[in-house]
């Protein structure tokens, strides 16, 4: 389900398994270009690159549903493109029990609408310590 490349010496090589392009001819100027007309159809200032390899940002207020909608989403591109693999990073020890917390009672919600459960788990960067 994503790209693998056997080797001769693939126990040294192996860096893991990656999720299947969207669209594989989607180029980075197009992105721009589809970010940039949400940010305007949105009355935001339109980036002028992208951040990175599709580092998007979302910053709001908290309790306005930000988790719900990653978590939705990572539901969506594993429906839709079959996408199994995604990592969410937070800012504190904090913030992540409570994505932790949210995962643990969403899990029956988002398996009701798509008919399997998410398999999750929390790893503590090296050089982050809160």
């Amino acid at each position: 389900m994503g790209y693998y490349q056997h080797t001769v010496t693939e126990e040294k090589d192996f860096t893991g398994w990656g999720n299947q392009r969207i669209v594989p001819e989607l180029s980075d100027g197009r992105i721009l270009e589809q970010i940039q007309k949400i940010q305007r159809a949105n009355q935001i200032i339109p980036s002028t690159k992208l951040e990175g390899k599709y580092n998007l940002t979302v910053e709001m207020e908290t309790g306005v549903g930000k988790t719900y909608t990653y978590c939705k989403t990572m539901y969506e591109l594993n429906k839709h493109y079959g996408w199994s693999k995604f990592i969410v990073v937070v800012p504190s020890v904090a913030i992540r029990e409570g994505v932790y917390k949210f995962l643990q009672v969403t899990q029956e919600h988002f398996a009701e609408e798509y008919g399997k459960k998410i398999l999750f788990y929390l790893q503590l960067c090296p050089a982050y310590r809160d």
